[in-house]
């Protein structure tokens, strides 16, 4: 990305983040305060390419939802629920899985060793959904698409959490499921 992109996707979650503050749309009331504030994480370029490192930002307010960053592009999630208890097991296999799969795991995604090296399970989940999309799904739709999850205990030294997005595809060497991108707290 360049500078003035950068520059550009920076002033789009600044103008975001003041609009999410202010606008309505609900988190699950009441919400886990572990799931407010602002998270984020940095991954070095793909593919061995020159340039900044790929950024992912979150910033979720109580009565207004969650805002995800992925580089330039921003998406507000408005319609946000917890996870169902019964589902959670969906988000829990794809951590088991990536931690059966260890060494290759941590050859293709080294931030995550010390997490799948851990202890830590996933406690709960909030499923980011948008009020638009919610209008078109069934009411006992399960959702699950995009998660951000809470884990049992932190095996880091600093607030984190687990954004976990599908994979539409089927398992792979390391993931199943769900993609696990650590977020960590500003």
């Amino acid at each position: 990305m360049t500078g003035r992109a950068w520059a550009a996707a920076c002033c789009l979650l600044a103008s975001a983040s003041s609009a999410l503050a202010q606008s309505p749309g609900p988190l699950p009331d009441p919400v886990d305060p572990a799931y407010l504030g602002g998270y984020e994480a940095r991954f070095p370029p793909r593919g061995g390419e020159d340039g900044p490192p790929l950024r992912v930002k979150l910033e979720c307010a109580p009565a207004a939802g969650c805002m995800v960053l992925f580089g330039s592009s921003a998406e507000i999630f408005d319609a946000i629920r917890v996870f169902p208890e019964r589902l959670l097991f969906q988000p829990r296999f794809a951590l088991k899985y990536a931690r059966d799969r260890l060494a290759r795991a941590v050859a293709a995604r080294p931030d995550l060793e010390t997490l799948l090296r851990s202890g830590a399970e996933i406690e709960s989940c909030i499923d980011l959904n948008r009020a638009v999309d919610r209008l078109r799904q069934p009411p006992d739709y399960p959702g699950g698409y995009l998660l951000l999850c809470k884990l049992d205990r932190n095996p880091w030294q600093k607030p984190v959490l687990l954004l976990m997005g599908t994979l539409l595809a089927d398992c792979g060497p390391v993931f199943c499921r769900y993609e696990i991108i650590p977020l960590f707290g500003e």
